[in-house]
């Protein structure tokens, strides 16, 4: 899949910034880094590095860097922010508090919890529907759950695809995406009971209904934060695995109330584009930092 190029008019004092900016990534594989990372860094012009767990590896121009779920411990980020301006994107539990100018989180949820860390802005994610092509309208299929495997829905008790984000690449996301009629963004309801999984709800970027929104396709959600907030208008919410059975039936069947989900997905889509977001860390970069 080829991606259409953004159009970026910048002044040279912009150009002058991003030549500076590093994008800093921890593994590859993970989903988060491939989203926050290499693609807004592609999205906006910066370089990005991947895998890197020794900031011997950045290279000495780069003054301000961008960190998302880097291989670094204290030291390492004591040392980088000698060099310049360290900016943490978070995205679990875990967040430094040393040694960090500014944070960036994806939700309210997440603000509410980390914003007494210091200097934190709210930019959301993108969807990964980056020629903007909205499928036609087709005959309802099963639905399709995409994640990380320790958040299946096994209690589900009606046929579904399932799709590890984990192993497949980004293309393949895109045709996933592309091809599927209803999606579910429900997670495992036995293992929301743990302190653990509440913090990471809370904090959750809502990804899975900002792909539904960008492909134009209604969903059924869990009733977590950041769905409620990114669009509520776009999905149908289950209280449980049954009422999620008949939500799916009833998405089958009800052609009018699925029509109405995909266009309220259709209008909103814009709102998370690449080049919608990506525009948000260039205003922070070149007015905040």
């Amino acid at each position: 899949m080829k991606r259409p190029l953004i159009q970026r008019i910048f002044q040279k004092r912009s150009n002058s910034i991003l030549q500076k900016v590093v994008f800093l990534g921890g593994r590859s594989h993970f989903p988060s880094v491939r989203v926050r990372c290499i693609e807004v860094a592609n999205a906006i012009g910066c370089d990005y590095i991947t895998d890197v767990d020794s900031i011997a590896d950045i290279p000495k121009d780069k003054e301000i860097f961008i960190c998302v779920k880097p291989l670094f411990n204290k030291e390492c980020l004591a040392d980088l922010q000698k060099r310049g301006i360290v900016i943490w994107d978070i995205h679990d539990n875990y967040c430094p508090r040393d040694f960090i100018d500014y944070y960036l989180v994806s939700s309210k949820g997440a603000y509410q919890k980390f914003c007494s860390y210091g200097k934190t802005y709210i930019i959301p994610h993108h969807h990964c529907n980056f020629s903007g092509f909205i499928s036609p309208s087709r005959l309802r299929g099963k639905p399709t759950w995409m994640g990380s495997p320790e958040w299946i829905p096994s209690d589900l008790n009606f046929d579904f695809e399932v799709y590890n984000s984990k192993e497949i690449t980004t293309e393949q996301v895109y045709d996933v995406y592309r091809n599927s009629t209803i999606l579910l963004n429900i997670r495992a309801s036995t293992s929301i009971t743990s302190e653990s999984v509440s913090e990471h709800i809370r904090i959750n970027p809502g990804i899975k209904l900002i792909n539904s929104i960008g492909f134009g396709v209604p969903s059924i959600s869990s009733l977590e934060p950041a769905y409620l907030e990114i669009g509520p208008e776009c999905t149908l919410f289950a209280k449980d695995s049954e009422d999620c059975k008949n939500l799916v039936i009833q998405l089958q069947q009800d052609d009018d109330l699925y029509n109405r989900l995909r266009n309220n997905c259709i209008f909103k889509a814009s709102q998370y584009s690449l080049a919608n977001i990506a525009q948000k860390y260039l205003d922070l970069l070149t007015s905040k930092v």
